[in-house]
């Protein structure tokens, strides 16, 4: 062990001669850890919160969104549909015709946007699972059914199976010519539909979609053969990479006339928003760690004081300055990983009592009962280096100004 390193750690194991010196330390120690305790909770706790508001989004979205690069609709046969589904871990592609339209119960009326799928969208598990009430069915013994959002149907009073009231679609006809639609008995098309379900996922979805039936979407807008887009769904046991892989392989199979949307680029805003709001966290805890890390400035020039002695008597036995002074920045430097790896820990307990006792809990109307957090091992490097780094800046400028004065006044 080189003298320095062993100076240092002899200093920060043994009390100081002056007890004020020594509470200082202890401050400065207890100022690091909470600050760094605080950024790993923070950010876990984002992590969690992101994964909990992106898995409302993944239960009703697809894995890739398949659109035309030009139109609104493409013919289902200018797609390379079994070419794609043919690709291993795909696990299915689902056809589907999406158009606003206003839609009708009793005597009340709301706009809505209507999705049209085909058979394999109920093989998708994540919508069946938050049914909230009648079932997840589109078709039934030649009788078509409609899934409805929670807000959609309180805002016309929806009654599930009401086989004398069935919801009314109304789409402008394409096929009426003449005086403007508004003032024409025959403007629009309109088809009727038992409502079978009502899910509720997430208020962007509740407040919007009304599902149905492919056949049952197309013959209301007057389509033959075209879609809006193509959903893709991957296998469960795919990895992040196979993944990223096959979206590569879809994306060349497809070619030029289509865009491939993964669900970073289905929601592209929501995904920015969030990683700013974490990382915009981070700057603010990372201020606040900035402030209570003063400490350990305070504490180091404390220390040069107090071993003032110290100093005179290395520097007769041949010390030279710089020596001196990495002794006394490796005595901050301990203090800042004392503090860092205490925070560190302390952050990591807090966040697994909430995992596994689920000491803050959400309103029992909310999907989720307590709060979700998520630990990530990016997030710890960070939060090590920026704390590391803001530890040596605040031990290194008052070691380098004040080691030099007390060297000096020693050697005279």
């Amino acid at each position: 062990m080189n003298f320095p390193l062993w100076v240092s750690l002899r200093y920060l194991r043994h009390k100081k001669s002056r007890n004020i010196i020594h509470f200082i330390t202890l401050i400065a120690i207890a100022g690091i850890a909470f600050g760094t305790m605080s950024l790993i909770t923070a950010l876990s706790a984002f992590n969690g919160l992101e994964d909990l508001v992106l898995s409302l989004y993944d239960a009703f979205d697809p894995e890739l969104k398949i659109k035309p690069v030009k139109g609104k609709f493409f013919a289902a046969r200018q797609f390379p549909y079994e070419k794609i589904k043919e690709l291993q871990g795909v696990a299915c592609l689902t056809g589907v015709v999406e158009e606003t339209i206003l839609l009708k119960y009793k005597d009340k009326h709301h706009i809505a946007v209507m999705k049209g799928v085909s058979g394999e969208f109920l093989n998708r598990a994540g919508i069946g699972e938050r049914m909230v009430a009648g079932e997840f069915i589109l078709e039934k013994d030649s009788q078509r059914f409609a899934v409805i959002g929670y807000d959609v149907a309180d805002k016309v009073g929806l009654k599930i199976g009401d086989i004398f009231n069935p919801l009314t679609f109304y789409a402008p006809d394409k096929s009426s010519t003449g005086a403007p639609l508004s003032i024409r008995d025959d403007a629009f098309r309109t088809r009727s539909i038992i409502a079978g379900g009502i899910f509720s996922i997430q208020q962007d979805f509740d407040s919007k979609y009304a599902i149905v039936p492919l056949g049952f979407a197309r013959e209301m807008l007057q389509l033959a053969e075209q879609l809006s887009y193509v959903e893709v769904m991957f296998s469960e046991k795919a990895s992040d990479d196979q993944k990223e892989k096959l979206t590569g392989k879809i994306r060349e199979v497809a070619g030029n006339n289509f865009i491939v949307l993964d669900r970073p680029m289905q929601h592209e805003l929501l995904y920015k928003i969030m990683k700013s709001e974490k990382w915009g966290v981070f700057l603010i805890v990372t201020l606040i760690l900035i402030i209570a890390i003063f400490n350990l400035t305070g504490s180091v020039t404390m220390l040069l004081f107090d071993k003032k002695n110290d100093i005179a008597i290395m520097k007769s036995m041949g010390a030279d300055d710089t020596m001196i002074k990495r002794i006394f920045l490796l005595e901050g430097i301990f203090i800042s990983l004392i503090g860092n790896i205490s925070g560190l820990i302390a952050g990591t307990v807090i966040c697994f009592i909430q995992i596994k006792y689920k000491v803050i809990t959400f309103q029992e109307n909310v999907i989720i009962d307590a709060y979700p957090v998520k630990f990530e091992a990016t997030d710890y490097l960070y939060v090590f280096l920026t704390v590391f780094f803001i530890g040596f800046i605040s031990s290194y400028f008052p070691v380098r100004q004040l080691a030099l004065k007390y060297t000096k006044v020693s050697a005279e």
